[in-house]
């Protein structure tokens, strides 16, 4: 049985995040390389301390992806960083970088498994999209 679509909210609300940086050869909050995002934080984020730089955020936006796909464009296009987690530990953890083998698959499972759940919550494919373009990804 299909579900109903939730109906598009057109009012903006006051949405909180969390937004973390993470690479595994990461030297941490203090690297370098965040400084000037620790210094100018897009309004509503403050700078936090996870074992790597991370913004905790109250934003503007219809949706939770409305309010991350802004701020995320917002850091890329001012600091150069890509935040690529909203802190959610341990999915499925897993290493490689085989395109094509298990690292691969977990990947494409958690893009699939987001997409089935955004849907479920009455995000389409303009809200994923506009996440995934605010990463840079090409």
């Amino acid at each position: 049985m299909a579900r109903a679509a939730r109906p598009r909210r057109t009012s903006i609300l006051s949405i909180r995040f969390f937004l973390v940086h993470e690479e595994f050869d990461a030297a941490g909050f203090g690297d370098e390389r965040y400084a000037g995002l620790r210094e100018r934080p897009p309004d509503g984020c403050l700078p936090v301390d996870r074992g790597s730089l991370a913004l905790e955020c109250e934003r503007p936006g219809r949706t939770l992806l409305d309010a991350v796909a802004g701020t995320v464009a917002q850091v890329r296009r001012e600091h150069g960083l890509v935040m690529n987690s909203l802190g959610i530990e341990k999915p499925q953890e897993w290493l490689g970088d085989d395109r094509d083998g298990y690292a691969a698959q977990i990947a494409a499972h958690l893009l699939l498994a987001g997409v089935h759940r955004a849907r479920l919550l009455g995000y389409g494919r303009k809200d994923l999209v506009r996440l995934l373009d605010a990463t840079g990804i090409e």
